[in-house]
Formats: structure tokens, C-alpha cells, sequence
């Protein structure tokens, strides 16, 4: 009896050094730095953040924040995303929550994760890849310019960062680039940025901030440009991808123009400075519109 005893407490010794051993290997595991990034899982609202020691956080970058945290490990060069040690997910409201859980931990089963440095897109070079599924990211090496890409389906050539274009017409922002797609009405931001005051004769008093056009003489920032060009007015030209927003605290919105009669230009920062007549044609364009009223 006592013979059996001592055997017995012998094995849990030996298993909880045994485990404890598992556990200090685990927490000493070197995470591949180029895992150690912010990644986007598709078909979700959350972020995977996966960091040097180990660890992961799961959930929305800006909302509610993480809502899922664990472990991970390198095994035969792959990342093995344990499933998450703690969850925190309301029952009654957390619908969103359960559903991307769902998606990155199928079966809530435990994922393996391989970094493919050949993968290109629009965005970064580089993606994680499971099975059924490529996870990319915005924080990784930046992919060329100058290249085409498909982007949400529409192949479309990458320009160089600080690029702008500055219209000699009123342009209609739409959602497609095409003339039958859908004209986007924007609640611009000029009244707090931008906006040249510096010629203007008096104080500009503002009427309303909605538009559906693209001002002439505007600078405004494009990403990318269509690789098919379209024909309008006689005269053949692509579509811009251009951002704008509606304020300091607004998110980026992108429309796009039909670049006919639109100057591609590239500057050094994210603020271009304009001609004195491309200004002063921005301001007529605001005037015109009842945008904006001037009092002398």
C-alpha cells in the first residue's frame, strides 16, 4: 500500500516538473519577428496582435478593444495560436464578438499560422496564411508604387506616396469608377483644414459642408489610379482613388473621380500647397455652390 503511495506521489512530482519544464520552454519561445505585427483578419471588425513574448491579444483596435488573450509558440517554423486563455464576450450584445472568434478559431480549435514573404498586395508585402485563409496587414513593409494591384476587385495601379490632383472642373464624387455608379454626397471638412483663408478679402462664413463634387483648384490626395482608361468628352483618362475627410476627428473617406480634367501631382508631405489661381478658383467654386459666403 504504502509502496503504491509512494509511486503515485512520485508521478505527480515528475508530472509537475514535467510540466513546469513545457512551461518555461513555452514562455522562452522566440516568436519569429515577422509575426510580431498588428494583423487583419478578413470577414472580421478584429485586429490579431501578436507580440514578442508569447502572447496575443484579439479584438477590435478601436471600439471595445481586445476581447480575446492567449499564447503562442513557434512549431516547425509555423506560429501555433493556442485557443484564448480568457475571453471576455457579453452574452446579450457581444454578437460581433462571437462571430469573429468564430471565424479566426474554427471548432474552437487551436490554428497554425505560415508567414509568406512572396505574397503582394495593394497595401504591404508579406501575409499569414492558414488554410482557408490569407491574413494581411497594414504595418508591414509597404508594397511598391508604380505597379498594378487589384483593390476590392478592380485592378488599379499603386501611385507614389504624397501624390495629389488638383481638378480645372467641378468633379462628381462616386463610389465606382464609372459614370453609372453612385454620386457620393460628403460632409467635407475645409471650415478646419485647408481651407485658404490667407485670400480671402473678409470673414468666410459658413453656409453648409455637403457636397457631391470635387472643387476645382482643390488639392486633394490620390492612391491610385484605374489601369483601363475611360473616354468622356472626347478625351481618354483614368479614375482617381481620393481621400478626404470630413474633419480633424473624422475618419478617411475615398471617392472617385474621372481624371480628364484633373493634374496629377506629386508633393513631399501630405499638404500641398497651391497656386494663388488654383486657390482663388477653389474659393469661387465654394462661393458658387453656397458653401461658404463671404462678408466684407
Amino acid at each position: 500500500m504504502k509502496k503504491n503511495l509512494f509511486l503515485l506521489l512520485f508521478c505527480i512530482l515528475l508530472f509537475s516538473a514535467c510540466n513546469k519544464k513545457v512551461e518555461e520552454k513555452f514562455n522562452n519561445q522566440n516568436i519569429d519577428k515577422k509575426y510580431v505585427q498588428r494583423w487583419t483578419i478578413p470577414d472580421t471588425e478584429s485586429e490579431l496582435k501578436i507580440k514578442e513574448d508569447g502572447t496575443y491579444l484579439y479584438g477590435h483596435p478601436m471600439w471595445d478593444g481586445p476581447f480575446a488573450f492567449g499564447k503562442c509558440l513557434m512549431k516547425d517554423g509555423k506560429l501555433k495560436v493556442l485557443y484564448p486563455d480568457s475571453i471576455d464576450i457579453n452574452e446579450n450584445n457581444d454578437s460581433y464578438k462571437k462571430h469573429d472568434l468564430e471565424v479566426l478559431f474554427q471548432n474552437k480549435d487551436s490554428i497554425f499560422l505560415e508567414y509568406d514573404s512572396e505574397y503582394l498586395d495593394f497595401n504591404t508585402i508579406g501575409c499569414l496564411r492558414r488554410e482557408d485563409m490569407i491574413i494581411t496587414t497594414f504595418y508591414g513593409e509597404e508594397s511598391p508604387a508604380n505597379k498594378i494591384y487589384t483593390r476590392n476587385g478592380i485592378k488599379v495601379k499603386k501611385l507614389p506616396k504624397y501624390s495629389f490632383i488638383i481638378s480645372s472642373e467641378n468633379m462628381k464624387l462616386r463610389d465606382n469608377p464609372t459614370m453609372e455608379s453612385n454620386v457620393m454626397t460628403f460632409c467635407h471638412g475645409w471650415q478646419y483644414r485647408n481651407f485658404p483663408y490667407d485670400c480671402v478679402n473678409g470673414n468666410v462664413l459658413w453656409l453648409k459642408k455637403d457636397t457631391n463634387l470635387l472643387f476645382k483648384g482643390y488639392p486633394v490626395e490620390t492612391i491610385a489610379s484605374t489601369e483601363i482608361e475611360t473616354e468622356i468628352d472626347g478625351i481618354s483618362a483614368p479614375w482617381y482613388l481620393i481621400l478626404d475627410s470630413g474633419g480633424e476627428e473624422d475618419f478617411t473617406h475615398e471617392f472617385w473621380v474621372w481624371g480628364g480634367y484633373a493634374e496629377l501631382i506629386q508633393g513631399d508631405s501630405y499638404h500641398y500647397e497651391s497656386s494663388v489661381e488654383d486657390k482663388s478658383a477653389f474659393i469661387n467654386a465654394c462661393i458658387e455652390h453656397g458653401i461658404i459666403k463671404i462678408e466684407k
